[in-house]
């Protein structure tokens, strides 16, 4: 069983976090297969600018964006830019998701 870090269900608002602090990347909205529950999960991540890194929100870690797309079964439901991310935060007033 893995240890829990306080992480777990806070995806949006960690992905949220992160890049309004650097400013930079590119928010992702997606679901992912999670082995934990054995289903499909609504899920955050940020795309780093070179495009092929991914840092996870609750693992608090950079991937491969390849490998960790084929592990989790990746589908991107919708992509925003820094400025994206600012209008809808405003606009919805919460971390995510923004998807109707």
């Amino acid at each position: 069983m893995k240890k829990k870090t306080g992480r777990e269900g806070r995806c949006y608002e960690l992905a949220w976090r992160h890049i309004n602090d650097m400013q930079e990347g590119t928010l992702i909205h997606c679901t992912v297969y999670s082995f934990a529950l054995q289903k499909r999960i609504d899920h955050a991540l940020i795309e780093t600018d070179s495009g092929d890194v991914i840092w996870e929100p609750v693992s608090d870690r950079y991937l491969e964006k390849k490998e960790l797309y084929e592990l989790y079964q990746v589908v991107e439901i919708k992509r925003y830019t820094y400025e994206e991310v600012c209008i809808q935060t405003l606009k919805h007033e919460t971390f995510g998701p923004w998807e109707d």
